[in-house]
């Protein structure tokens, strides 16, 4: 039994011996597919800090350009503010300046009115009942 039993522990050692060299290659494998992914991680990473810097760039300047455009519309506001005021006093002339140049005017004729009713004391119209 002794040539049988080195046969089997030949066999066994020889077995376990593919075992391990399948057990090394495949951890050798795996081993590449997880560089390879933490590549690609590390790679993403780079990539989103890059768009983030570029976004917050991006947002600073449209911040700015945004603050300039609120100013620049904030001072074309008030001068309208000021140009409608102006105009608003000079309405405000021109009518009381009509007003007084009217007053007399109409004070005449309200006046030859009243005159010609008290002459003409017929009514204006006549309206039948029946």
């Amino acid at each position: 039994m002794g040539d049988a039993a080195e046969k089997i522990l030949e066999a066994a050692a020889h077995e376990d011996k593919l075992a391990l060299q399948l057990e090394t290659k495949q951890l050798g494998e795996l081993q590449e597919s997880r560089n390879e992914l933490l590549g690609r991680v590390q790679n993403l990473k780079k990539d989103l800090q890059d768009w983030r810097f570029k976004l917050d760039g991006q947002v600073k300047s449209y911040r700015t350009e945004l603050g300039d455009l609120r100013k620049t519309l904030h001072g074309e506001v008030e001068q309208l503010r000021g140009e409608f005021q102006e105009l608003r006093n000079t309405l405000r002339q021109q009518l009381e300046a009509t007003a007084s140049l009217a007053a007399p005017v109409r004070n005449v004729h309200q006046g030859r009115v009243l005159r010609s009713l008290h002459f003409h004391r017929e009514p204006m119209c006549s309206l039948s009942v029946w």
